[in-house]
């Protein structure tokens, strides 16, 4: 198993399993996908929490896939905590 950083590479994998999720809230919760129009400006939004620009703290952001390519998990790292 290994970590990897979201791209569009992962998109339809990434899809397939926020559908499995359901409506129940997603765990990150910077992993989910809703509220976003395409999954580019997903990505932007992750690499800006990446670089610490969004309102909470600076982060990075993995999927854990399996040795057949096939994401298990996800998973937010934060560097730090704040007010936030």
């Amino acid at each position: 198993m290994r970590l990897v950083v979201p791209s569009l590479k992962w998109k339809e994998q990434h899809e397939n399993y926020m559908g499995e999720w359901g409506s129940v809230r997603m765990a990150p919760s910077s992993m989910d996908l809703s509220g976003f129009h395409t999954y580019e400006e997903y990505l932007t939004a992750l690499d800006a929490r990446a670089k610490g620009q969004f309102p909470s703290v600076e982060s990075s952001h993995y999927f854990l896939i399996n040795n057949n390519n096939r994401i298990l998990g996800m998973v937010d790292i934060r560097h730090e905590l704040n007010e936030f």
